[in-house]
């Protein structure tokens, strides 16, 4: 199982640019501007904001801030230990590993999945086109997103265990 994951990342680490010309050869204008929007600050702060009102109790809404201040630091912390540069020609600025946005989604991901389990796919979704979104503008490869998934993902898995 080792060995797979080795060979998944260095085939990322190999085809990371291969990837990033290949959607950029298929972006279309509407699409463009509705990535940009579900990639911005706002758009997260309001999402954020509504998941807030939708978890209700006092403990559910301390333990998603909780949550997403620590996945904030945490990348924080790997994106200036790695200092990644982004995607040639990305109109972003700061490091590309891991990606912040994809950590945040898919932590709140989690902690709303947890709650809501009916609603799974919906949140589900919300993950996975902010998390797109940012490949698509091109400013992060495939790796950066994954990894900032995967440690999204877990830390609000063990946050959430550890808090009940």
């Amino acid at each position: 199982m080792f060995l797979l994951g080795l060979l998944g990342a260095v085939l990322l680490i190999v085809y990371n640019n291969f990837i990033i010309e290949l959607i950029a050869g298929i972006r279309i204008d509407s699409l463009t501007i509705f990535f940009k929007v579900i990639s911005s600050t706002i758009f997260i702060i309001l999402l954020f904001l509504f998941y807030s009102y939708l978890l209700k109790e006092k403990k559910n809404i301390v333990l998603f801030l909780i949550s997403i201040i620590l996945i904030y630091l945490v990348i924080e912390l790997l994106k200036n230990i790695f200092k990644v540069p982004r995607p040639i020609g990305a109109d972003e600025t700061g490091y590309s590993f891991p990606s912040r946005h994809a950590a945040l989604a898919f932590g709140t991901f989690v902690i709303m999945n947890l709650r809501y389990m009916k609603y799974k796919w919906a949140f589900l979704s919300v993950a996975i086109l902010i998390t797109f979104s940012r490949l698509y503008l091109g400013v992060h490869y495939l790796g950066d997103l994954i990894i900032g998934g995967a440690i999204g993902y877990y830390m609000a898995v063990f946050i959430d265990k550890k808090w009940k």
